[in-house]
């Protein structure tokens, strides 16, 4: 079960399916924070479904282990992945959707049934759906309003910084993070990413790096994955060997009769 959580944990931690192609930065006649906010947005990868290929590294305090997965995922709805460590056995099988968290433990037969706020409890720290598929493709959040904005700048990079961002749907009450992405200037694609607690103690940071092409836009291949609270520490790295976007997608997910619900 440990490497089910130890997983979540490190993988813990956009509106349009249309080819877009990189902008140079030398064709933004006004750089404002409209502007270099609507060149991070064309440039993000456009996909309504994804599936993946990779290979996880899960270091904490207790493992160091690596894993290979398979990963499906549609846009904004549905997280599909199937954990086969070795000779090709499914060990797990985990399904996410906004509300809830599914797990399959193929070695004890048990299913675990969460809603979101498992990965919450988890990495102890404020961890929904879109946090998750943004990590994992590098993209800016879908959901989250684009108040309290403010962007610096160096030779290389953008940085944009949020200091209070919540949903979109969300009340003023609603628990919030500051947000912190840096988005490299000639490519306008997001190389890394800092969630932090505006009232908890959590960091989760994400590096994003060896871009390749992927169906006429970029793709990070490698994204690395620092995720720390007040008494948790886990480093993860995700390396993808292979990427196919907007194929038609099933998630399969059945529970066996024999196996225990829980909790």
């Amino acid at each position: 079960m440990f490497i089910l959580f130890a997983f979540l944990s490190a993988v813990v931690f956009l509106n349009s399916c249309k080819t877009r192609k990189p902008r140079n930065l030398l064709e933004i006649s006004d750089i404002n924070t409209d502007s270099i906010y609507y060149f991070l947005k064309i440039n993000e990868v456009a996909f309504n479904t994804l599936e993946a290929r990779l290979l996880l590294n899960v270091n904490t305090a207790d493992i160091n282990q690596s894993f290979n997965a398979n990963m499906r995922l549609l846009r904004d709805s549905v997280l599909w992945v199937s954990i086969v460590p070795f000779a090709g056995i499914e060990v797990a099988r985990i399904l996410i959707t906004p509300d809830s968290v599914k797990i399959l433990n193929r070695m004890e037969n048990i299913c675990y049934l969460y809603d979101i706020r498992f990965l919450k409890n988890q990495l102890h720290a404020n961890m929904d759906f879109d946090m998750l598929q943004s990590v994992l493709t590098g993209n800016d959040l879908s959901t989250y309003d684009l108040r309290n904005l403010r962007i610096n700048q160096d030779n290389n990079a953008f940085q944009i910084t949020y200091s209070n961002r919540l949903k979109e749907s969300d009340s003023l009450d609603t628990e919030r993070f500051s947000h912190s992405i840096l988005l490299e200037k000639t490519s306008y694609k997001i190389i890394n990413q800092l969630f932090s607690g505006v009232k908890d103690s959590f960091n989760l940071n994400v590096s994003y790096r060896d871009f390749k092409a992927l169906d006429e836009q970029t793709f990070p291949f490698e994204i690395a994955i620092e995720a720390n609270s007040s008494d948790n520490q886990i480093e993860g790295l995700i390396k993808y060997s292979k990427i196919t976007l907007n194929k038609d997608l099933n998630f399969p997910f059945t529970i066996p009769e024999k196996y225990q619900i829980m909790p």
